[in-house]
């Protein structure tokens, strides 16, 4: 942290968090506050597959970190952490439906590596049809 001219700056060399998608589709991600409920405000950023992407000024304790899926399964998905430096290596998160009918898991890694944690995002099972046909799993 520096300060120019009255005007406090905050310069990330090594950013402390980085998001990484392995997921076979687009996530959005935006940092907040303490307020995992409230969304609307956020910058959203996309995060192909694959791609890794930093997340600026994060303090522990303090912010959140809220993700989106759009059009999985013919609905959009929400969910929302706090940032703790207390991550386990894998834990389990938990999307809802927009409309608030429907749930599911994904998993993150956490390692940390260099200073910085690399929060990777995946699912252990991942089924594409890439069929005509309807599949079902029994």
């Amino acid at each position: 942290m520096f300060l120019v001219s009255g005007v406090r700056y905050i310069l990330d060399i090594r950013p402390l968090f980085v998001l990484k998608n392995c997921l076979p589709v687009p996530i959005f991600f935006g940092v907040g506050d303490q307020n995992l409920d409230q969304d609307d405000s956020l910058i959203f950023s996309a995060l192909d597959p694959g791609a890794s992407g930093n997340l600026p000024q994060i303090r522990f304790e303090y912010a959140s970190l809220h993700l989106k899926l759009f059009g999985f399964r013919e609905l959009d998905w929400t969910c929302a952490q706090m940032i703790g430096n207390d991550f386990p290596e894998i834990s389990q998160w938990k999307f809802k439906s927009t409309d608030g009918q429907a749930k599911f898991d994904l998993d993150i890694n956490c390692v940390k590596s260099c200073g910085t944690y690399v929060l990777s995002i995946y699912a252990p099972f991942w089924m594409i049809n890439k069929t005509v046909r309807d599949v079902s799993l029994r």
